[in-house]
């Protein structure tokens, strides 16, 4: 059997069926960049006058594999922030709750939905477990490029900083988010669509 991954870095001895001697190695392993079919999608109109929220972050907890990233980036926050979807306060299991917690949206939807919701804020915020690092570009990343939403990227997500290029959309800390929505804030709608262009244009 051939395997097609959208893992640039798969390691072909990770073979979940092994175990079960379904067969035993992979006859080819092949990269691809399936998550890419998300630009036949819409691009939705930045809607710059209606921004009613700072950061957003759509999806769901994952068993708390982004769990550290949400914290930093959604919670004890000088800017507004939204969860929605599948994302719940008590899946945080926080022994002291944070003094600002972020919005949470329990609305579900498919990408449609996504954009929608992302579309409402300034910008939102891209970042993933180890696996991901430095190794996927997932749906996420154009979906939220085609949001008409400013998208920063947590700088361990994309190292190298193949995706944007400029050091300006990529972010370590909440301070870095902070930064860069005053910076959006004293742009007008133009200057603002020019940030959406430029991302849209990598």
């Amino acid at each position: 059997m051939h395997l097609l991954t959208c893992e640039k870095q798969y390691d072909p001895t990770k073979n979940p069926w092994k175990s079960k001697n379904v067969y035993k190695e992979w006859e080819s392993v092949h990269h691809f960049e399936f998550s890419q079919s998300s630009i036949f999608n819409n691009r939705l109109e930045s809607n710059f006058d209606n921004k009613d929220i700072d950061l957003v972050y759509g999806g769901f907890y994952r068993g708390g594999a982004r769990r550290d990233q949400m914290i930093e980036y959604f919670f004890d926050t000088p800017y507004s922030a939204r969860f929605f979807g599948g994302i719940k306060l008590d899946q945080f299991k926080f022994d002291q709750v944070p003094n600002k917690i972020p919005e949470f949206d329990p609305k579900k939807g498919g990408w449609s939905h996504f954009q929608e919701q992302t579309n409402r804020a300034l910008a939102t915020v891209i970042f993933g477990e180890k696996s991901y690092q430095d190794n996927i570009v997932t749906m996420r990343v154009y979906y939220s490029v085609l949001s008409g939403t400013v998208v920063f990227v947590d700088d361990s997500y994309d190292s190298a900083h193949k995706l944007f290029g400029d050091d300006m959309f990529y972010v370590k800390s909440k301070s870095d988010i902070e930064n860069r929505i005053a910076a959006i804030k004293k742009m007008d709608k133009e200057q603002y669509q020019k940030l959406l262009d430029y991302q849209y244009s990598k």
